[in-house]
């Protein structure tokens, strides 16, 4: 199956992420597969095609024309580190494919879970609600979706694309794939994420085996660590990918600094 990464994040951001940090985790454990990066000069130009696009409508339009040239199109955000190899998504055996907000404490981070209602008036089940920092796709239809979905309904939800995605990922309409399920022994960003002064706390947890990383959960499972996320909000100034900031052991700092060329 021939897959790329895609990446949106501004001049302006690079730094501010730590982009550089992401590309070398990228290229450290999938160095075969393409990496895009959407970056100012070229949201400009999908701008120019569609003027209604801002920073809260991006993922689908840096992505959409990709699945012109590949069978798997993942979005990966700017402010993750890939810490292990992905070779449950390249397996493609999806047509959209994601990774859950809320960890196995009930939370998103250290702030209250968080979930929305479908159409029909249900809610997605806390467990099951998405976050779109990391988002897989087989399907083009699924990319062109998201976009006209954005544009019609995103203003209508204070998470915009991340609300939009999961009223799509939950319609029925596509095979889909949670890839960091309740209770599961890998993770692929916000479930490895908690805590009580930061959403990071547990971040210091992080051990290293067998040249691998792992954290246990609350239900006493231990966790294979693929994806470090950030996220917690744009203007946190934790966002950049300082790893000293976060308290990890000395082992999994020279992990970290090995993988992301320092």
């Amino acid at each position: 199956m021939k897959a790329c990464f895609s990446t949106w994040c501004t001049d302006d951001y690079h730094d501010r992420v730590g982009l550089a940090k992401q590309q070398a985790s990228l290229k450290y454990f999938h160095p075969e597969i393409p990496r895009f990066v959407f970056d100012t000069a070229k949201t400009n130009k999908l701008k120019e095609i569609d003027p209604w696009l801002n920073q809260y409508f991006m993922m689908p339009p840096t992505c959409m024309h990709l699945a012109d040239e590949f069978d798997l199109v993942i979005h990966i955000d700017g402010d993750c580190t890939v810490t292990g190899p992905l070779d449950d998504v390249l397996r493609g055996d999806f047509e959209i494919a994601g990774v859950r907000n809320n960890n196995d404490y009930n939370k998103a981070g250290k702030d209250p879970f968080i979930t929305i209602p479908l159409k029909n008036g249900s809610m997605i089940p806390k467990w099951e609600f998405l976050n779109a920092g990391f988002v897989a796709s087989t399907s083009k239809d699924f990319w062109l979706e998201w976009h006209a979905c954005n544009k019609l309904e995103g203003n209508n939800y204070a998470g915009h694309e991340n609300d939009t995605l999961n009223h799509i990922f939950h319609s029925g309409r596509y095979k889909t794939k949670i890839l960091d399920p309740y209770n599961c022994s890998e993770s692929y960003g916000l479930t490895n994420v908690w805590g009580n002064e930061t959403h990071w706390d547990s971040w210091r947890e992080i051990f290293l085996q067998d040249n691998k990383l792992y954290i246990h959960s609350i239900l006493g499972r231990r966790m294979e660590i693929k994806v470090l996320h950030v996220a917690g909000g744009g203007g946190s100034w934790l966002m950049k990918q300082k790893y000293e900031q976060y308290g990890f052991k000395q082992e999994v700092l020279e992990y970290l600094r090995n993988i992301t060329n320092g």
